[in-house]
């Protein structure tokens, strides 16, 4: 098998993180046993260095989730106020779009979207013809999911400061692959996975509000503290209600014992090389950065110009084993501008596990479709 669909989940972990998981533990924070006492070890453990990976002025401000959808969706019932007028864009996840159409319906919030250029950029200076009076946020995602473009959050925090907006960042491709300062940036939430470039098991991600902000109170439960307390709205018991995943945790906490931030660089030289060897054939599109960009992380989007996204992956599958990721990737703004709807794209997603061997595979077997595709 030649896996490249590292954006859905790694699949190459380190040995630790699968131990880590099988350890056992009791539920923090619900007693003084010592198995207890170690769970809570653990789980402080994690967040502490969670909290140090994204420069987080304070763990507190980081809360385990189950991952970036469970995130988003927290956060953006948590901060946003009812029938205010949020900013995004048309390259973000379903996992931002359907939480905000959700709260359009339940609570009156509207949404615009930053148009994009031809390659699937964001117009930056589109950005402020979108303000009202009532924007409240700016909710984009770090990275896009289907073309690895890169946006420049130091611009569109610089705007957010400027108009009183939060900033409210979906990390869920970049994380791993980029080096994020939350306090530096000027970030004031942000949602992300372990299991996509961190290497922890799936099921387990992090919130991080900064401090300061009022959040409205969205999951309630039993945290093992405060209980007398009607409400809690503060950081981060107020969304880490009910028994925690605790084997995730342990699994992202030693993810992060074993992280390698040169495997992100081995990634993108793969990917630069295979676009390289993609825009020399004429047969194939691509879609978004080509070799000479800078600004993007190990993904490829590209399509054969006449089969279907679906069957080039079927023929890459027989041909050489390949496991990658081929429809409409939870993008649909980004299907609509690039009009492959019917169509879908295949995805390429690099790790540093990868090699060049698989890559030159890959390669043949793209010019051997091709030529047969020109025959029939």
């Amino acid at each position: 098998m030649i896996y490249l669909d590292s954006a859905s989940t790694t699949y190459y972990k380190d040995p630790s993180v699968y131990e880590a998981a099988l350890r056992p533990l009791a539920n923090p924070y619900r007693s003084a046993s010592p198995v207890a006492v170690e769970a809570m070890e653990v789980l402080e453990g994690c967040r502490r260095k969670i909290a140090k990976f994204i420069a987080a002025p304070d763990p507190k401000c980081c809360a385990f989730c189950a991952g970036a959808t469970q995130g988003l969706n927290l956060i953006l019932d948590a901060l946003l106020h009812d029938k205010s007028h949020v900013i995004t864009s048309s390259m973000e996840h379903n996992s931002v779009l359907r939480p905000l159409a959700r709260l359009h319906q339940q609570r009156g919030i509207e949404v615009s979207k930053i148009p994009l250029d031809r390659d699937g950029r964001l117009c930056l200076d589109e950005i402020p013809k979108l303000l009202r009076p009532s924007t409240e946020a700016l909710v984009i995602n770090h990275v896009s999911n289907l073309t690895g473009l890169i946006n420049p959050l130091e611009t569109l925090s610089a705007f957010a400061r400027k108009n009183s907006l939060l900033l409210i960042v979906d990390a869920a491709q970049s994380i791993g692959h980029l080096p994020i300062d939350v306090n530096a940036i000027g970030i004031d939430a942000l949602a992300f996975s372990g299991h996509k470039g961190l290497g922890s098991l799936m099921g387990v991600g992090m919130i991080y509000v900064r401090k300061g902000l009022n959040l409205r109170p969205v999951y309630s439960g039993g945290t093992g503290s405060q209980t007398f307390d009607e409400f809690i709205t503060e950081m981060p018991s107020c969304f880490e209600a009910g028994s925690l995943n605790l084997p995730g945790i342990a699994s992202l906490e030693a993810a992060l014992d074993h992280f390698d931030p040169s495997a992100s660089k081995r990634a993108l030289e793969l990917r630069q090389l295979a676009c390289r060897e993609l825009e020399q054939m004429p047969d194939y599109r691509i879609y978004g950065p080509g070799s000479k960009d800078r600004d993007l992380v190990a993904i490829l989007a590209f399509n054969h110009r006449y089969l279907d996204a679906n069957e080039l992956e079927d023929e890459l599958g027989l041909r050489i084993g390949l496991a990658a990721r081929s429809g409409n990737h939870c993008a649909p703004d980004l299907h609509h501008h690039f009009q492959t709807e019917k169509q879908g794209i295949l995805r390429l997603s690099f790790c540093g596990q990868n090699t060049t061997d698989e890559l030159k595979q890959l390669i043949d077997a793209l010019h051997e479709i091709a030529a047969e595709m020109r025959l029939s």
